[in-house]
C-alpha cells in the first residue's frame, strides 16, 4: 500500500466511494476484510461453544 493510501481515513474513503470512486471501495475492502474474517471466525467458534 502506498503512503498516500495508508494515510486516507475511512471517512475520506467512504466519501470518495459515495462519489463513485471504485478504487476507494477496493481500498476499504483491502483494509477491513481481513479484520472481518478474523472476527467472523472467532464469533463462529464462540457460537458453537468451542
Amino acid at each position: 500500500m502506498s503512503d498516500t493510501h495508508a494515510a486516507e481515513s475511512t471517512a475520506t474513503l467512504l466519501s470518495l466511494l459515495r462519489q463513485g470512486d471504485d478504487s476507494a471501495r477496493d481500498r476499504l475492502v483491502a483494509r477491513y476484510l481481513p479484520m472481518l474474517r478474523r472476527w467472523r471466525t472467532g464469533a463462529c467458534r464462540r457460537g458453537r461453544g468451542i
